[in-house]
């Protein structure tokens, strides 16, 4: 029988296992003060540490089914990745994400259709600015770790930007992503499968060179684009 939060295994009387107590002692050590290295990997790392902790973004990390969302630290005893399913609610420091003050980003658990996904704490770094990404790439499909960021776009070539569905995301409430086209052709944003993306007044879809716009999730598949975009 198991703990509800951490999913524990409880001793029975008398019991004196002492792999099990171990194994408990090993979870708690993990998950109280949740500290994770990086939550961007979409494979393990060759040469971790023991006690490397950090979020799977995708993939299985050798495992048989996907470890996306769960967390993944290394037991050099055992020699073999740990994973640790979380739940609605977890908070986790984010060790190389740092804001304005040198402090780590926070992230909250958030599980939809029973995967788990990680968003940034609303309010976590609004005062500190947005996370600089460039992106030299002709085809971006945005994910959890775009929300709260500003993406400059720097490729000359007509960019795709896709919004995908809350099915295959778990977008938090008040996730924001900002975009701007630097140079070069059009940038056209795309909604996923039953996405709507809701265009400035008197605009559309697509950027031109120096545009730059506001992602601003309003409902579950729904987007308010705020800014400067080609008129109709």
């Amino acid at each position: 029988m198991a703990s509800t939060k951490l999913g524990l295994e409880w001793l029975a009387n008398g019991a004196a296992n002492q792999t099990l107590a171990n194994l408990t002692f090993a979870t708690l050590n993990q998950v109280v003060q949740l500290c994770i290295l990086d939550k961007d990997r979409t494979t393990a790392p060759s040469s971790p540490n023991d006690e490397d902790a950090y979020i799977v973004a995708s993939g299985n990390w050798g495992t048989a089914s996907s470890k996306a969302g769960q967390i993944a630290w290394w037991s050099s005893t055992a020699g073999a990745w740990q994973f640790i399913v979380p739940k609605a609610g977890w908070t986790a420091s984010v060790l190389d994400e740092v804001d304005g003050v040198g402090a780590s980003r926070q992230y909250v658990c958030v599980v939809t259709g029973g995967v788990p996904g990680w968003i940034q704490r609303e309010g976590a770094g609004g005062a500190t600015g947005s996370a600089v990404v460039t992106d030299a790439t002709t085809a971006r499909t945005l994910g959890l770790a775009d929300n709260g960021a500003y993406i400059r776009f720097t490729n000359a070539g007509a960019t795709a930007v896709t919004v995908p569905p809350q099915s295959s995301v778990a977008w938090g409430a008040v996730t924001e992503i900002h975009v701007r086209r630097v140079t070069g052709a059009a940038l056209t944003l795309t909604p996923g499968s039953g996405v709507t993306l809701n265009a400035p007044s008197g605009g559309t879809l697509v950027l031109s060179s120096a545009m730059t716009v506001t992602l601003k999730r309003v409902a579950s598949d729904v987007w308010d684009i705020i800014g400067q975009t080609v008129p109709l």
